[in-house]
């Protein structure tokens, strides 16, 4: 089979076969495996012209929402123009912002149904685009939701650390909802900002809300993992498959976490809240005051982590995955 991998977030036009470092941080790093051709598709229009579609067998397009081309929505049905017979299924980077909003325009369902499947990694896009697309909708995870060499902290004793460490997202009233929960419970916060231009964005937040902790801005992963790892456990009140729950398994950090974190129902299903409220957040943080009940979750996380999310276990998700869109033409 000859596999295509088209990517909308690279800077500048590239070919070059796949390679599991260029998936970091992206939950799709076991499309490595299949040793095919990776096109960063940035500067699309000054270069599709000149591109052979139609000599691959399966194209798989990754559709990132933070690139600054409007018409990123509109590559399954370009490509598939040029590319009639072959297999074309699109991923979006992140599918709570259609979810949020329940709505999705007629000009990107026009250029979606083109495709011949979609890609989701959480229930609640699987249940959104299910109703709103005819094409078919996978759900399913074919990889890591984070991978790399990265130096992860020694997990610290339990009476060692202190405080509550949360990320910023792109969701604000999530942010504002954990800011006060933190100050309710009289608890230190550590907060961490993902935005790189945000410039001191969570720490004013929390001065006028009155929350006591430590407040940073975007930070090299290894410094975030050194920092996360001083909390007692995590909050996330986030949509979506956020990495963060992931992250803090590794440093057997339990995480508290809304329902709607996909993530977050996978690796610590005995921490899941109603999403905001604050309520049901109180009671799973109190769950943790207990070592007992605190050491069993990290277990299980640890027994989760290990075997749903490892790269065998990936790599086979993936197979039958591509088995179904492509019909008999397996890998």
């Amino acid at each position: 089979m000859k596999f295509l991998f088209c990517d909308n977030s690279k800077a500048e036009i590239k070919i070059k076969a796949s390679n599991s470092l260029d998936y970091v941080g992206r939950p799709l790093d076991s499309l490595a495996t299949l040793n095919g051709t990776q096109v960063g598709l940035e500067n699309w229009f000054l270069f599709e012209k000149n591109f052979d579609f139609s000599s691959f067998d399966l194209i798989w397009i990754y559709l990132d929402h933070r690139s600054l081309i409007p018409n990123w929505y509109s590559w399954p049905e370009v490509i598939k123009t040029r590319a009639k017979d072959s297999k074309v299924i699109f991923t979006v980077d992140y599918e709570g912002l259609f979810v949020e909003k329940q709505i999705i325009s007629p000009r990107i369902l026009n250029a979606w149904k083109s495709a011949d499947a979609m890609h989701v990694i959480t229930k609640l896009g699987h249940d959104f685009f299910t109703k709103v697309l005819s094409i078919p909708i996978y759900y399913t995870h074919v990889g890591r939701p984070q991978f790399g060499n990265w130096k992860w902290p020694k997990p610290m004793d339990f009476n060692s650390r202190n405080g509550v460490v949360f990320v910023r997202h792109t969701n604000l009233p999530s942010i504002i909802f954990e800011l006060e929960l933190i100050r309710d419970l009289n608890l230190k916060a550590i907060g961490i900002d993902s935005n790189p231009d945000a410039k001191g964005w969570l720490e004013q937040q929390a001065q006028c809300l009155r929350v006591e902790g430590q407040f940073f801005n975007r930070l090299d992963f290894n410094q975030y993992l050194k920092i996360s790892n001083l909390a007692r456990l995590g909050i996330e009140n986030h949509l979506g498959p956020s990495r963060f729950s992931y992250e803090m398994a590794l440093m057997d950090l339990p995480v508290v976490h809304s329902e709607k974190s996909e993530y977050g129902n996978i690796i610590w299903p005995k921490l899941t809240a109603k999403s905001g409220n604050k309520r049901s957040f109180r009671e799973k943080i109190k769950l943790l005051n207990d070592k007992t009940f605190y050491r069993r979750v990290i277990n299980q996380a640890e027994e989760i982590c290990f075997n749903y999310f490892s790269p065998p276990a990936c790599e086979e998700r993936l197979s039958k995955l591509i088995e179904n869109i492509m019909g008999k033409n397996k890998i």
